[in-house]
Order: structure tokens, then sequence, then C-alpha cells
């Protein structure tokens, strides 16, 4: 510690007129490690800060004032303080930081837990994928590897995150879907430790996001999605499946609840949760339509239609997926359409293929029919619809985006029909 300054002096050097001089000096040593060496440049000076300086150092600077720092620490030695430049900046504004460092010190930190990190990747099977370097880079420039409060633990728990997450995109599980509670129990040993707040959640997405070749998301929709590549839900009561006209042939109170909202033509909402208590299908051979858009059946159940109907909500999430794997494994004859636009073909494309099941109002001759020039113009790359080989053309010839809601009419004659 430097010793206490007399106060005149002090007072002498906290002039207002040596400001400028320590603040250009304190930033100086910050930057090269503490080091009284080299000059400093402090323009415009007025004759009161030339004559303070001349009165310090001896020998006053020209308005361009270039300073030697070494010469202000040895005339500070030799005045009453008795200390040098370092321990007189510090007696009057505290400690000057050493950046340099700090650089270096950050730097061997970011080393390390990269290095961690990767020596996790590489003893797991993410070896295996062609992303694993690249997941650490990824890693690296988003800022993440300097969130990490505790490398080896961290690194450990969101590898075993993603094995069990690859295991699950690689044999398809996607249709039998985990809470992402019970994945972070299982892998982290924290049923929170994949929350949204954390940052190992983060990290497993990067993962997740690589392994699915999908972009790292930014939204809620996308972050949604790239969950759903692997069945995984945020929690059980959130996500729902719209549908309408579903009756169930058990005895429980939901399925009798579901009959009632069916004979009086109003939608309802399934979470996983009611998946897992009751069977909510419906009798085999039942007709179930399904639709891209819930305006569509918020429309048709308003005009007392009473036919099954199942609604994907856009692309359909991990809970739809599930939901419409039930019906298909009840015999229940399923039939998709949605928007007329290449998103919306090729959503149906993954469930046609999917369920091997036909289409309602969802052709070349329909879209031709409603299609006009005031609608929407067609964008992004033309998708092939794999259940009609006119589709592709009509939608190109015409150029425009013809979606669901403007068809109401029509499907509500084709259900009546």
């Amino acid at each position: 510690m430097p010793r206490t300054l007399d106060p005149q002096f002090r007072a002498w050097l906290a002039r207002p007129h040596l400001n400028r001089l320590w603040e250009r000096a304190r930033d100086r040593l910050t930057r090269n490690g503490r080091q009284v060496s080299g000059t400093i440049t402090i323009g415009d000076l007025n004759a009161d800060e030339r004559y303070a300086m001349g009165e310090l150092t001896g020998r006053a600077p020209g308005p361009t004032g270039r300073i030697d720092l070494a010469a202000v620490d040895a005339a500070l030695r030799a005045s009453p303080a008795g200390i040098g430049l370092l321990a007189i900046l510090e007696a009057l504004g505290g400690p000057v930081e050493d950046r340099r460092a700090v650089r270096n010190a950050q730097a061997a930190r970011r080393a390390q837990v990269r290095d961690t990190f990767a020596t996790a990747i590489a003893d797991s099977k993410l070896a295996l994928t062609n992303w694993a370097d690249t997941l650490v880079d990824d890693l690296a420039r988003a800022g993440l590897l300097a969130r990490v409060d505790d490398p080896p633990r961290t690194a450990a728990h969101t590898t075993a995150a993603l094995e069990e997450l690859l295991d699950r995109i690689s044999n398809n599980d996607s249709s039998q879907p985990l809470l992402r509670t019970v994945l972070a129990a299982r892998t982290c040993g924290d049923a929170h430790g994949l929350d949204d707040d954390r940052i190992e959640m983060l990290i497993v997405q990067r993962g997740l996001a690589l392994a699915t070749a999908q972009p790292s998301p930014r939204s809620r929709a996308e972050r949604r999605s790239l969950w759903d590549a692997a069945g995984i839900l945020a929690d059980d009561i959130s996500d729902t499946v719209l549908l309408a006209g579903i009756r169930p042939t058990g005895p429980g109170p939901l399925a009798a609840g579901l009959r009632d909202r069916a004979a009086r033509a109003l939608p309802a909402h399934l979470t996983w949760r009611d998946l897992q208590t009751e069977d909510c299908t419906c009798a085999r051979d039942t007709a179930v339509y399904i639709c891209e858009n819930p305006s569509v059946i918020s429309v048709i159940t308003r005009a007392d239609i009473t036919a099954p109907m199942v609604c994907t909500s856009g692309s359909p999430t991990t809970l739809v997926i599930a939901y419409l794997d039930r019906l298909a494994a009840v015999g229940a004859r399923l039939s998709y359409r949605g928007d007329f636009d290449w998103p919306g073909i090729s959503i149906a494309n993954r469930i046609v293929s999917r369920y091997g099941c036909d289409t309602w109002c969802y052709d070349a001759d329909t879209y031709l029919r409603h299609a006009h020039s005031r609608m929407p113009a067609l964008v992004g790359t033309p998708v092939h619809p794999i259940w009609d080989d006119h589709l592709s053309n009509a939608m190109s010839r015409r150029g425009v985006a013809l979606h669901e809601e403007a068809l109401c009419d029509t499907l509500i004659d084709f259900l009546n029909a």
C-alpha cells in the first residue's frame, strides 16, 4: 500500500489543471501492462495546464504537449510524495487496471473452456457427427462459452443431453414425446437444468440446430420447431392440439366432454397430459379432416358442422404428430389440406408421406377455381406436391398464394355434401 499523501500536496496534485495529465497517464498504463514508459500527447493545452505541468516536471510542455511518463515518474519520486506515477494514480483515483493481463487471463480461460468442451465432445457419440467441430466454433462465436461458470460440469451435462437427442432423432422417436424437464433430469441431474434461462439450454439448442440442419432459432416459434424435431415438449400443459367433432369411444370424463363438444360443434384443445390420461381417439374408419389453420376450424364449427377435424396450426408440433399417430393407429381415415403456398405444400408433403393419407379440397382444380390476381404473390422455391402432379405447375403459372381462409365456403360445402 502506498504511504498516505500529505493533504496539502495531495490537493496540489488534484488541481483541475493536472486532471488531463492523470487521465491520459491512467489510460496509457491500463493499456500497456501498468508500465511507466513512453510518452503521451495532450492537445490544446491552455496556459494554466502548461504551467502546472511545468511545476511538476520542471519543464513546461508546448500547447500540444508531448509528455515523457518516465520524467513525470522521476519528478514524483523526488517530490514530497516520494512515490512514483503508478502509486500516485492509484492514490488519486483508485487501482489502475492491467487490461493486458485481464485480456490474457480471459483468453486463457476461453481456451481452457473450449478445450474442455472439445474433449467432452471427442469422448462422446457426438464425435461421430460431421458437425462436432462446428459446434465448438459456433458456441465460441456466440459468446456462450464465456458464460459458463463450471466448464467440466456444463460440458458433461450438455454432451449427455445432445447424445440422447441424437438417439431420439436417429430412432425417429419424435412421435413419442419427452418432457424437457425429464430430459434435463436424466442428463443434468436437475429437472430445471434445461430451462430457458440456463446456459445449458442455449448450448444444447445450438447443437440440436446443427444436428437437424436448422438455423439457430431466434423466435419462440423457431425454438418450438427445433425441439419438436426431437420430440421434446417444454411441458405437458402449455402446448395443445386443436380439434373439433372428435367422438372418443372411451368411458372417461374427458372422452365424454369431447363427445359433448362435438355434438354442439364446439372446438376443443387437448394437452399432452390429456393424451396421457385418457384415450382421446375415435372409432375405426372415422373420416378425420386435417387442416393447417385454426381459423378454418373456427369458421366450420360456427356453421354447426360436426365433422371430425384436427388442426396442425401451421407446421405440426410434437404433440400434434403424437395425436395424429394415435388416430392413424386406431384406423381413422385421415385426409389433409393446407395453404396453397410453398410452405403449405412442404407441410402437406410431410403429413401425406407419414400417414399415406388422402387430401381434401387440395388439388390443382380447386386452386385454379379460386386463385386470382388480387391474392398475395407466391414467394420462395417451388415444392412438388407428392399427391398431385399438376398442382405445382398450376401454382407456378398463376403465381399467387391461396390461403385456406379464402376457401371456407368451399370447405363448408364439401363437408356438408
